[in-house]
C-alpha cells in the first residue's frame, strides 16, 4: 500500500510548487497571476479581474467565434511554451482553470504541474490535450487539432495510435525510460506522489 503524506506536509509543498511554477510561466511571458508574497505556506498572488470582480473562467464567457478561435490558438501556444520553454506540463488544464481577462486566456492552478521529465508527464499532457480539444471543438472552433495531433505538435514526437492505444504507447515509453534511467519502475505512479519529487526539482531549479 502506498501511503500519502499528511495534508500538513502537502500544503507547504503545494504553495512552493505554485509559486515556483508561476514564476517560470511569468518569465516565459505566459499570462498568469504574479507572485506577490511567499512566506512559509502562505502565497499571495495578484488579482486577475477588474473593479474587484474576478475574471471569469473561459467556460463561463460568451465569446464570439473569432474570440474563441483566437483563444484556442493562444492556449495551444501556451501549452507549447509550458512544455518547451518552462519544461512543465500543467497536468490539470481545462476550461475550469483558464480565465478570460483582457481579451486573452490566463492560466491558473499550477500547483500540480510537473516537470516534463516526470514519469507521468506525457500521460498528463495527453489528458490536457484531450480536455482542450473537447472544449474548443464543442464550442465550434474549426480545424481543432485532435488530442493526438496536439500532443504530437507540442512534444515534436509521433507516437502511433489513438485514445487508449496511444495512452498505452505512452505508458510503455515512460516505463522503458524509467527502467533505462533508474533500473526500476514503480507504476502505477499516483498523482499525489509527485509532490515531493517536484519540490526537490523546484529547489534545484
Amino acid at each position: 500500500m502506498i501511503r500519502r503524506p499528511p495534508r500538513s506536509t502537502l500544503f507547504p509543498y503545494t504553495t512552493l510548487f505554485r509559486s515556483h511554477n508561476l514564476t517560470r510561466l511569468k518569465k516565459a511571458g505566459i499570462p498568469c497571476p504574479d507572485v506577490v508574497i511567499l512566506k512559509k505556506h502562505i502565497l499571495v498572488m495578484s488579482f486577475i479581474g477588474r473593479n474587484q470582480i474576478p475574471a471569469p473562467k473561459i467556460r463561463d464567457v460568451q465569446l464570439t467565434a473569432e474570440q474563441m478561435h483566437d483563444a484556442y490558438d493562444s492556449v495551444v501556444e501556451i501549452m507549447m511554451q509550458m512544455f518547451n520553454v518552462c519544461n512543465l506540463v500543467h497536468a490539470d488544464l481545462s476550461e475550469y482553470n483558464i480565465l478570460w481577462h483582457d481579451d486573452r486566456p490566463w492560466i491558473i492552478d499550477v500547483s500540480q504541474s510537473v516537470e516534463k521529465s516526470n514519469p507521468q508527464a506525457h500521460e498528463f499532457l495527453l489528458r490536457d490535450c484531450t480536455n482542450i480539444y473537447t472544449f474548443f471543438a464543442k464550442n465550434g472552433v474549426p480545424n481543432v487539432l485532435t488530442a493526438e495531433q496536439l500532443f504530437a505538435q507540442i512534444t515534436g514526437s509521433s507516437v502511433p495510435g489513438e485514445g487508449t492505444e496511444l495512452l498505452s504507447q505512452i505508458q510503455d515509453f515512460e516505463r522503458d525510460r524509467e527502467l533505462i534511467t533508474f533500473g526500476v519502475s514503480d507504476k502505477p505512479y499516483p498523482f499525489d506522489s509527485v509532490f515531493k519529487e517536484e519540490h526537490e526539482n523546484a529547489v534545484v531549479n
